[in-house]
Parts: C-alpha cells; sequence; structure tokens
C-alpha cells in the first residue's frame, strides 16, 4: 500500500469514481460526504493525504482541512472545487495545502497531484527518520570518545555555509 487516503466530497459520483481509481494505483482510500464524517475518520485513523471538495455542506473544505491538520501535522492535503474564487486559493495557501485542482480535472491531474504529494510525505519522513539515526549517531560517538554529546543539529547549522567547524581536534 502506497499510502491511506481520505477523500471528501458532498458528489457522490466523485467519491464513487476516484475511490476506484484511487485503489487501481495502490492506495487505500476512506470516504466521506460530510464535513463531520471526515473528522470523525481523520480522528480514529492515521492518514497520509485527505483530497477535499471546498464546498461541503456541513463544514467548509478549508475548515475541515485545518481541524484535520491540528491532529495530524504531517499530512499532505489537497483541496478540489467546481467552484474557482479569488478567496479560495489565498486561504488554501494560507492554510498550507499542497495542492489545489478546479474540477473536471483529468485524470492523470488528480493522479499526479496524488502521487507527488504521497512521494513527497515519504521523503520528508525519510529526511526524519535519517535526522534523528544522525543525531543518536553522534551522542553516541561523543560518548565513546568520552566527550558530551553535542547536538549534530548545531553543528549542522554552524556547517551551513562554506566554513568548517572542528570540535575538540
Amino acid at each position: 500500500m502506497k499510502g491511506k487516503i481520505l477523500l471528501v466530497d458532498d458528489d457522490n459520483t466523485v467519491l464513487e469514481v476516484r475511490s476506484r481509481d484511487l485503489p487501481d494505483e495502490g492506495y487505500n482510500v476512506l470516504t466521506a460526504e460530510t464535513g463531520q464524517k471526515a473528522l470523525q475518520i481523520a480522528e480514529d485513523k492515521e492518514l497520509d493525504l485527505v483530497i477535499c471538495d471546498v464546498r461541503i455542506p456541513d463544514i467548509n473544505g478549508i475548515e475541515i482541512l485545518r481541524r484535520i491538520r491540528a491532529k495530524q501535522r504531517d499530512i499532505r492535503t489537497i483541496i478540489i472545487t467546481g467552484y474557482a474564487s479569488e478567496t479560495t486559493p489565498v486561504e488554501a495557501i494560507k492554510l498550507g495545502v499542497n495542492d489545489y485542482l478546479l474540477k473536471p480535472f483529468e485524470y492523470e491531474e488528480f493522479i499526479n497531484a496524488v502521487n507527488n504529494n504521497i512521494e513527497h510525505l515519504r521523503l520528508q519522513r525519510e529526511n526524519e527518520a535519517l535526522k534523528a539515526k544522525l543525531t543518536e549517531a553522534n551522542r553516541a560517538l561523543q560518548w565513546e570518545l568520552g566527550q558530551p554529546p553535542v547536538l549534530m543539529k548545531e553543528l549542522i547549522g554552524e556547517m551551513g555555509g562554506a566554513d568548517l567547524i572542528v570540535v575538540n581536534a
């Protein structure tokens, strides 16, 4: 499985079609027709991506994403809408929405947006895991050398430029 996706749209046709497309691409898909159901699913399940229509009758799509992001910080988000407006993209950007698709969109455009967001999340998680391993290896090395641990983050931050810093040489 490539990732767990929540698809939120009050249009049953969109839910039906897209919830068939995504498993064919290797994704586990959950669907919600209302904002309340979306929030309930997000409360119970760890998600990788939320694809949400802007106009949901009970809760605005932007608000749905805001609430989900408050609980699942590294989640990726895509807004889909059939109504272009000037304020919605601005709100979406402020919230940190990762993609914005205007309906009707082509299958390839949709799948590319999903794949790109899932790949970005995978790389982000891999990067965080490698940083944690590097920090732990640095601490172990410092203890082995009989020196108090120096946080690798501090060294990397200082070494970010062209300067080279030698510690305890």
